[in-house]
């Protein structure tokens, strides 16, 4: 064996190019689907997912039929609706001290167990501390945002300002519009 190569990583964590994030992806839904089937997550019984669903505007199937056809949309919004249902319930039982640690357990892993799961399937998003789910931008990229938009507060440049604002929200949808963002720069 040769020293010096990275221990215990995945193959295509090391040797497979990365590629853009994905907007969706097959095995991400799988792999959520898996997580909420586990036992990892023991507040949460496919009754009540089902129900979550239903809250979202998707149809009542079954929910490996829920996951696998939701827009991408709604999938990812379910799983801050998730997140949110697992922090009443940690606070209800709190209250009552009554299987307290399996619930704060189940808080405390969700998170970490989605942000495995959007990193390693290569997905154009992240979940905050919150459980939101935000598109993927990397630091550099937030803090030349950040500055620019320093640059332009005085109300001297206040149609340069809403012209930058407009074209970043156009490369942050789903279906971005890389030419008007363009056209928006300049």
């Amino acid at each position: 064996m040769v020293d010096g190569r990275p221990k215990g990583k995945q193959y295509r964590e090391l040797y497979v190019p990365r590629g853009d994030p994905q907007q969706d992806g097959e095995c991400f839904r799988r792999r959520l689907l898996a997580l909420l089937e586990s036992n990892d997550i023991p507040t949460l019984t496919h009754l009540y997912l089902q129900t979550l669903f239903t809250r979202l505007g998707i149809p009542e199937q079954y929910l490996s039929q829920q996951v696998q056809k939701a827009p991408i949309e709604r999938l990812l919004s379910f799983i801050t609706v998730i997140y949110e249902h697992l922090q009443e319930r940690a606070q209800e039982y709190t209250q009552n001290h009554y299987g307290r640690s399996e619930r704060n357990d189940a808080l405390r892993l969700f998170i970490p167990h989605i942000a495995e799961i959007l990193a390693q399937e290569r997905m154009a998003y992240e979940i905050d501390d919150q459980g939101g789910i935000h598109p993927l931008m990397d630091a550099e990229f937030q803090r030349n945002r950040q500055s620019t938009l320093k640059s332009l507060s005085s109300s001297r440049y206040a149609n340069v300002h809403h012209s930058f604002e407009a074209a970043f929200k156009r490369l942050t949808v789903a279906n971005f519009d890389t030419k008007a963002a363009i056209r928006d720069v300049f």
